[in-house]
């Protein structure tokens, strides 16, 4: 979908490459090059490739319906989606929007293979006995309806989680990340990232936001 907008549409390539240009200086490497990449050598499965891809296509989708006429009256995002809405809502310029992805995938990136992501046909009200003797090494990423959520944490927990959906004919399915998502075991990763972020904030306070 995102190739296929990439080569169709004019403002969703030119959001595209102008990201691609802000992360490249400070990644050193392309992310058109990884949104173009074939499958048998693409790294989108990288929290520091997806992370970065998943903003650009989110800030070029806006930049898209903004030059249809669409203007948002309210902008909310989730994990990730939080920084694209920041910017979208000229909270964040582009450039320091890009920079807290870069910083955030990149230390993300440090807790690869080290946790997993179960997503659950299960609603948040119906879920609590799944955690029960559990709540250290589990826990709730995102309730995404009434009947759907995303466990998060240690995979071993994760997998006995799965065996008792599988027995009780409840949905359940491993999202294809290796990282623990919005669980405490992110927490190690805290002060890098505040510390970033308190110098972008500095940053903002010296200039007036305007929407992008």
């Amino acid at each position: 979908m995102g190739r296929e907008l990439f080569a169709d549409e004019r403002v969703y390539r030119e959001t595209i490459e102008r990201v691609d240009a802000v992360l490249r200086a400070l990644s050193g490497w392309s992310l058109l090059n990884e949104l173009m990449a074939n499958e048998d050598r693409s790294k989108i499965d990288e929290t520091r490739i997806a992370q970065p891809a998943i903003f650009s296509m989110q800030v070029a989708l806006a930049a898209l319906w903004r030059s249809w006429g669409m203007e948002p009256t309210a902008v909310v995002g989730h994990s990730v989606g939080e920084v694209a809405a920041a910017y979208i809502a000229g909270a964040l310029t582009l450039e320091d929007a890009v920079q807290v992805v870069f910083h955030r995938s990149r230390l993300q990136q440090r807790m690869a293979g080290k946790g997993a992501m179960l997503a659950v046909g299960l609603g948040n009200g119906n879920a609590a006995h799944l955690l029960a003797g559990k709540e250290l090494f589990v826990s709730v990423a995102a309730v995404n309806s009434l009947r759907s959520m995303t466990l998060t944490g240690d995979a071993n927990a994760l997998r006995e989680i799965e065996t008792v959906l599988n027995e009780q004919g409840v949905f359940c399915r491993f999202l294809q990340v290796d990282v623990p998502y919005h669980s405490p075991m992110m927490e190690p990763l805290r002060q890098e990232l505040v510390d970033v972020c308190a110098a972008l904030i500095l940053s903002q306070q010296r200039r007036p936001c305007s929407p992008p």
